[in-house]
């Protein structure tokens, strides 16, 4: 009778044991998935590697919405045609396009861009500078699930189960009853049926309170590691997701600016020959991103018939240009112009004011960074006025952005007539602006300045003002400045 019951105690353990062993290997299998994923993270974490979830569908069937995209981190010289590129700029979201061409402009390189699903190339260009993220890997449909798993609220419960599944083992681990010792082999004396063979002197079997320890200690360090290593890499992969840059959409609409884009440079050469303002159309642009330059070239010794207020009509359809003589017949002026117009990136503030009758004044504007921004200034004298002194020539700046500034060795006659700008690029990495002053001292007849940062000579110009009160002839007053190389400017 005791064997039969033994025999049949043994047989009802068997798929109890079995169940176990498969879970075991079940959560070892997790457990170790688990822990690649989180190695596989933090791998790609250190290399540089980002993922992006498209939102939108202007990547057609290449990268429908809800894809994941590995991104990896390529030198910007090594982007070219074909690439799916991921676009970040500052306080923009990220938008996913493939590269169609690139453009050089000197130094620089940029990508025109455009969406597998769209009908036209992206409104701006993009720059390719430093390192750029290009798509390695996309899988559709995964980043539904990452986006839903990724949440709080789920990913909360993920970890609040996990917690829960490691108390209930530890408990277990921690009150088990200990397990008896089987019999690993056949004894050496052969038994009575009925009897059982003695493990002690009383005839019972002996409990054995360490052989069934370790086993029990694998089983708790297995079912233990796994959800560990899913609350670890939960925790890992959730901070890799939340720290990269959030990707509300994948639009890219024409209205958006990523870049300062140049639109059109118009110029020309206009002759002044009458006293008051002439009109020269051009075709028309946006005022508020457009400005105009202008010199000015006669054979007259009198500021009135040699001094030309130029300025943008206020619908950007016209350079005006406007002086004041008393002669009779006043002398001709030749006025070459240029109006450069951009599509986006830059703003610029422009306004008429007259002199204050004192050596200077400022001019109240909307706040600018100098580092990404300057200013032009044409005047043209009051009819009254006969030979060039140190009121007839402005020294302007910017100062610490708040407002405009206007210096001369002498007097701002009221009669004169300013017309300024300020040109300012909204984004300061498109641009970079530097400010220097240089004195030429009496009797000396050129200097030179070094910049505080080298430029490229391709893609930089001057804008120069002067302040003195030296002789009474213009001759001695017009300088001449210029790059002599990409860090000296050179005042002649």
């Amino acid at each position: 009778m005791t064997a039969s019951a033994t025999s049949t105690t043994k047989s009802a353990r068997r798929p109890s044991t079995m169940i176990r062993r498969i879970a075991a290997g079940l959560v070892v299998a997790l457990s170790t998935a688990a822990l690649a994923a989180v190695v596989v993270v933090v791998i790609g974490l250190v290399l540089g590697y980002r993922p992006v979830v498209i939102l939108t569908g202007s990547m057609g069937e290449t990268a429908p919405p809800r894809s994941l995209i590995i991104a990896e981190p390529r030198q910007s010289d090594t982007v070219g045609v074909g690439d799916i590129v991921i676009m970040r700029r500052p306080d923009q979201p990220l938008i996913t396009h493939r590269v169609i061409e690139v453009e050089t402009n000197g130094d620089y390189r940029f990508a025109i861009t455009q969406g597998d699903a769209n009908e036209a190339p992206d409104a701006a260009p993009y720059p390719l500078r430093g390192e750029q993220l290009v798509a390695r890997w996309i899988q559709p449909r995964v980043g539904h699930w990452m986006m839903t798993v990724f949440q709080p609220g789920p990913a909360l419960a993920v970890v609040a189960l996990a917690t829960l599944v490691i108390a209930v083992q530890a408990l277990r681990w921690i009150w088990a009853r200990p397990t008896p010792k089987r019999a690993t082999s056949r004894p050496a004396t052969p038994k009575t049926a009925g009897v059982p063979t003695p493990n002690s002197a009383d005839g019972r079997p002996t409990p054995n309170n360490t052989a069934g320890r370790p086993r029990r200690r694998k089983r708790a360090i297995a079912l233990t590691a796994a959800p560990l290593a899913t609350m670890f890499g939960l925790g890992v992969a959730w901070a890799f997701f939340t720290a990269s840059d959030p990707v509300p959409g994948n639009a890219f609409g024409t209205a958006e600016c990523f870049d300062a884009r140049l639109g059109s440079v118009q110029n020309g050469e206009t002759t002044h020959a009458i006293t008051g303002t002439i009109t020269v159309p051009i075709t028309a642009v946006d005022p508020t991103k457009s400005f105009v330059m202008a010199s000015i070239r006669s054979a007259s010794t009198e500021p009135p018939d040699v001094t030309a207020a130029v300025r943008l009509s206020a619908d950007g359809s016209a350079v005006e240009i406007d002086r004041i003589t008393d002669a009779a017949t006043p002398p001709p002026v030749v006025v070459s112009w240029s109006v450069v117009s951009y599509d986006c990136g830059v703003t610029v503030q422009r306004g008429s004011i007259n002199g204050n009758d004192t050596a200077s004044m400022t001019v109240p504007i909307t706040a600018v960074d100098p580092t990404s921004s300057f200013a032009t200034v044409t005047s043209r004298a009051g009819a009254d006025r006969v030979d060039f002194g140190g009121d007839d020539l402005i020294r302007f700046g910017l100062g610490d952005g708040s407002s405009l500034s206007l210096d001369v060795d002498g007097t701002l006659q009221s009669t004169r007539l300013i017309e300024w700008q300020v040109v300012t690029f909204d984004d300061p990495a498109d641009v970079e602006v530097q400010t220097i002053d240089v004195n030429l001292a009496a009797g000396v007849t050129s200097t030179t300045a070094a910049l505080a940062a080298q430029v490229p000579l391709n893609n930089t110009f001057l804008v120069t003002s002067l302040q003195t009160s030296v002789g009474s002839n213009i001759g001695e007053k017009a300088i001449r400045t210029r790059l002599t190389d990409g860090s000296t400017v050179e005042v002649v």
